[in-house]
């Protein structure tokens, strides 16, 4: 059980690492593309973007956010074993006892 925390806790300190850029980008990106579309424009980025600017920007939010996904979920669940450890790792500690006592 030890061994299944250990390689949990480096998955999710590499997903960490691969989390934080595609994020940030993507909230870049989401934020441009955001502005693009209110009714108003802010005027200072509706000078820079342009619609072949916009559709590389889309297209650089849609091709991130599948991995950004996955790797999400990844952290999510290694995150959540890592939670739980202590608390099965007290349980399974304690009925290994009681079962040793029991064959005593």
């Amino acid at each position: 059980m030890n061994d299944l925390y250990l390689l949990c806790r480096k998955i999710h300190r590499f997903s960490i690492f691969l989390v934080i850029p595609l994020g940030l980008t993507m909230m870049a990106s989401g934020l441009l593309l955001k502005q693009s579309l209110e009714n108003e424009p802010n005027e200072f980025l509706a000078g820079y973007l342009t619609p072949d600017l916009l559709i590389w920007i889309r297209l650089i939010h849609r091709s991130l956010s599948t991995p950004f996904a996955i790797i999400l979920a990844v952290m999510m669940l290694t995150g959540g074993f890592m939670y739980l450890f202590p608390w099965l790792n007290r349980k399974t500690k304690k009925e290994n006892a009681s079962q040793n006592h029991n064959l005593s």
